[in-house]
């Protein structure tokens, strides 16, 4: 089975507003995985940091995901019951932040891989991840 890829919201801001910030090889892998998938967390992250002044973009919050998201190229992956458990019980230790817990929680429960450059969830043994920055 081919590999599937999830980006979380970090990888996902850099392939639409920084894209050379990532690695050769997860510019390859991005291009050619179809679909790639982002967590429904990722959105709610982006959302709030456009609110809360942490992030500029020049369109609309609600043009500028539709334009991230392009429906032939990437897939939402809402929260499920079975993810919001998951985000609670996942093996191991894992850091409090409730927006990876549920984005790993997702890559877990849909056995995809993680592209991230968050060192705490590359260092997380209970979950497949690539770093997304060079």
């Amino acid at each position: 089975m081919k590999t599937q890829y999830i980006l979380d919201t970090c990888a996902w801001l850099d392939f639409n507003l920084a894209p050379n910030l990532l690695s050769k090889e997860v510019k390859e892998l991005i291009s050619e995985a179809s679909p790639l998938f982002i967590a429904t967390m990722s959105m709610i992250e982006v959302s709030r940091k456009v609110s809360s002044g942490k992030l500029t973009i020049s369109t609309p919050i609600g043009q500028w995901l539709e334009l991230a998201l392009p429906a032939d190229h990437i897939k939402n992956l809402s929260i499920t019951r079975q993810i919001a458990i998951e985000a609670y019980a996942l093996p191991g230790s894992f850091h409090a932040d409730p927006a990876d817990r549920v984005i790993v929680a997702t890559a877990r429960i849909h056995n995809l891989t993680l592209l991230t450059s968050d060192k705490r969830i590359l260092n997380y043994p209970y979950v497949l991840s690539l770093p997304s920055r060079s």
